[in-house]
């Protein structure tokens, strides 16, 4: 997994042999990336100390039952979303290279950001075993979905008191949907379960397989207890000294699950065109969440003149799609007829598109800054001085390297005005990282110098 995911991020010269004449010069690496390398040696050195757990278990008679007083030895506290994510991260190189998209989703669009008491490594563990193997077993262009569902476990209680500790009902979502219907099935979607499955059962859970849809499904169902409501803090032991710098800079801290709720409470009423290409499951998940938070969504088909369109006599679906008008992009069309530009140009990995809307963007200062602050609704006036449009682009690590190069040559172009507010932003993307996206497009926090922008933002003081 860290092996794929440095061959995505590093220039392929760099990997074949030292190269000393650029010994003194550095590489730019997404910060989750580097969290999600970090987070595969940690595994690794896991999985080593355990080794004898895992032989007990693969080459014994010995049941998962037996095995299970390890994994709660080793259950800890933790959130369940941040263990979504980082899976999700570690497991992205490994996807690029396969050609696949891994995508996550929290069920019914929510934000599953919870504390949890059990065996984290365990699931981990679990996690990466069953989707690394359904990447590898996958056709080139498919999509692999991974969901988490958390539901709170109905309990009675015992002689009228309430129950000591509150249970959560926890099922991980593995999908598997191929490019076209007449892709054979996977030929080993689901892994050999002598080890997996003894596993999923000393964690306390069960492994269960169906179809849907023309789709493969693997469902991990566990019970667990319910951690703390607050946010768990970790210390680390090599942080810097620095907090009196931090305070005098004003650089910001990462908000909280509390704080982006609250804050996508404000996103309601906002615009945004969401550029993807019809089909994409990652669209559809998208637009639920960006739903559930109440903004007014435009759709604009990426590859998809309107002219195929209207040859073709598709029906258009609830959301907008904008009649082209001569030299003026569709996400300036919309703001021409509704008379407010959109706050956000969503665009999904595609580098032709982000251009195209850069430079709309920087030639046309009216819509760079937005002209109708005496309409804004005073709930949205301690957000930001000024509502700029900001263009956020979901990226694969597949085409990290090429967008960097894009946003580069773009921000090197001479230009008489200032370029617009651009986030690049690593895929998968969960809730809250998206959440945090825009966050952080509305409210411009200072981030620690040590972070470099991919591409415009967010910025040091």
């Amino acid at each position: 997994m860290a092996i794929e995911t440095v061959k995505q991020l590093s220039p392929p010269e760099l990997l074949i042999k030292p190269q000393e004449h650029v010994s003194a010069c550095s590489i730019t690496v997404p910060t989750a990336s580097v969290s999600a390398v970090h987070a595969a040696l940690k595994h690794i050195i896991n999985v080593s100390s355990h080794l004898t757990l895992i032989n007990r278990l693969l080459f014994t008679e010995e049941s998962a039952a037996e095995g299970a007083e390890q994994f709660d030895d080793d259950a800890c506290e933790f959130d369940i979303g941040e263990l979504v994510q980082s899976v999700g991260d570690m497991l992205a190189g490994t996807a690029a290279e396969a050609k696949v998209e891994l995508i996550l989703f929290h069920a019914d669009s929510g934000f599953h950001h919870r504390n949890v008491i059990g065996n984290e490594a365990g699931f981990r563990h679990v996690l990466i075993t069953m989707v690394k193997t359904v990447i590898d077993s996958a056709t080139p262009g498919a999509w692999i979905e991974l969901g988490l569902h958390l539901t709170p476990e109905k309990s009675e209680a015992l002689d009228g008191k309430a129950p000591e500790s509150e249970k959560v009902n926890l099922t991980f979502e593995i999908i598997y949907t191929p490019p076209s219907v007449d892709d054979p099935a996977v030929s080993a979607f689901c892994p050999d379960a002598n080890l997996t499955a003894k596993l999923v059962q000393g964690l306390g859970g069960e492994l269960l397989a169906s179809e849907r849809e023309g789709a493969q499904v693997i469902d991990l169902n566990f019970k667990l207890v319910s951690g703390s409501k607050e946010p768990l803090k970790r210390e680390c032991s090599i942080a810097r000294n620095n907090s009196e710098i931090r305070r005098r800079l004003n650089i910001a801290d990462e908000p909280s699950p509390e704080e982006l709720a609250r804050f996508s409470l404000t996103l309601r009423g906002l615009k945004a065109a969401l550029h993807a290409r019809d089909h994409s499951v990652f669209a559809k998940h998208l637009t639920s969440c960006l739903t559930v938070c109440g903004l007014d969504i435009t759709h604009i088909p990426i590859g998809a003149p309107n002219e195929e369109k209207e040859a073709t006599g598709g029906t258009p679906s609830k959301s907008t799609i904008v009649p082209n008008l001569a030299g003026l992009s569709l996400a300036k069309e919309e703001a021409i007829k509704s008379g407010t530009p959109p706050t956000f140009i969503i665009i999904d990995d595609d580098i032709k598109t982000l251009r195209e809307q850069f430079i709309s963007l920087r030639n046309n200062p009216a819509f760079n800054f937005s002209n109708h602050q005496n309409r804004r609704h005073r709930r949205m006036e301690s957000l930001s001085n000024h509502l700029v449009t900001s263009i956020i682009h979901f990226t694969s690590l597949s085409n990290y390297q090429l967008i960097k190069d894009e946003v580069y040559s773009l921000l090197i172009t001479p230009h008489h005005l200032l370029p617009p507010q651009v986030l690049v932003i690593p895929k998968p993307i969960g809730p809250k990282r998206l959440l945090t996206t825009l966050h952080t497009a509305i409210t411009k926090p200072k981030v620690d110098p040590s972070y470099i922008p991919i591409a415009t933002s967010p910025m040091s003081p």
